[in-house]
């Protein structure tokens, strides 16, 4: 199992410790299979061939990089990892980063944020 797998670690709140699967966007865009197949394993779930497949299908390179169609699900997934960071105004992305301060620096870089918030 690849580095997805979240094998040990748990959360705790108010019902004590929690087991949780640590689901990056970036890491399922770069291998949306190898990020579903550790998923399912965690999960106790077969990822059945035919699933696998389609996944393929929705995700691969030859798909749009961007669509106008709100019900288009087939996208190159590899694109679409930092699209939103290009997307949005610099404010929202500035707003984003300073709301969530607490937290990104556990599963991010620094150098993670490079680029971001170019449109206008």
């Amino acid at each position: 199992m690849s580095e997805g797998v979240a094998d040990g670690m748990e959360v705790h709140g108010p019902l004590g410790a929690l087991p949780y699967y640590l689901f990056k966007h970036e890491r399922f865009c770069a291998a949306p299979a190898d990020e579903t197949t550790d998923l399912f394993a965690w999960l106790g779930l077969e990822f059945a061939p035919s699933l696998e497949k389609r996944l393929r299908e929705l995700t691969n390179s030859s798909n749009p990089k961007l669509t106008a169609r709100m019900d288009q699900i087939s996208l190159d997934a590899a694109a679409q990892a930092d699209l939103w960071k290009q997307r949005l105004p610099e404010k929202v992305v500035a707003k984003i980063r300073n709301d969530l301060k607490t937290v990104w620096p556990v599963f991010y870089h620094e150098d993670s944020w490079d680029g971001a918030g170019v449109a206008s």
